[in-house]
């Protein structure tokens, strides 16, 4: 009998090094996370868990989510203006095949006291192939910021 159970939770990446972003109104990737080629089994689920702040203003800032590199496909978008700080979350499920998967996005902000369901997704990303996932913030002005505080990407029941 072995010792230990194979977990079915793998991470595939965790840092709370800050990643900042100010300067520039242009989506841009602050995280990369290579996903392998096939690491996504049929009924997989890939979760990414990230915490942002930014100043308070009217002005939007937007945290992205997608699969296939910056060009790739939106698994999940959050837009914010007022909160300081936000606690985000997306989850993807493969749908019994490697190149279809569902998307929910949910996430708290500072000001709030209950989660908010953000958005929801359907994708078509081959996961046969190796794909970049990144984590990417968009400023509706570029004398504002935006930092990644922390983010845990992982991958539940991979194959």
């Amino acid at each position: 009998m072995p010792l230990s159970t194979p977990s079915p939770f793998q991470i595939l990446a965790s840092s709370a090094v800050a990643s900042s972003l100010t300067g520039t109104t242009a989506e841009t990737v602050m995280v990369t996370v290579p996903i392998p080629a096939r690491a996504m089994g049929l009924n997989s689920i890939l979760r990414v868990s990230a915490v942002l702040s930014f100043p308070s203003s009217a002005n939007l800032k937007t945290i992205r989510v997608r699969l296939g590199g910056l060009v790739g496909q939106q698994l999940s978008t959050a837009p914010y203006t007022t909160p300081t700080l936000v606690i985000f979350e997306s989850s993807t499920a493969s749908r019994g095949s490697s190149n279809s998967q569902y998307s929910i996005c949910w996430g708290s902000r500072s000001t709030d006291t209950v989660l908010s369901l953000i958005n929801s997704a359907s994708t078509t990303v081959d996961t046969t192939v190796a794909q970049d996932l990144v984590i990417t913030g968009a400023l509706a002005s570029a004398a504002e910021a935006l930092t990644l505080q922390r983010y845990h990407v992982e991958l539940v029941g991979s194959t």
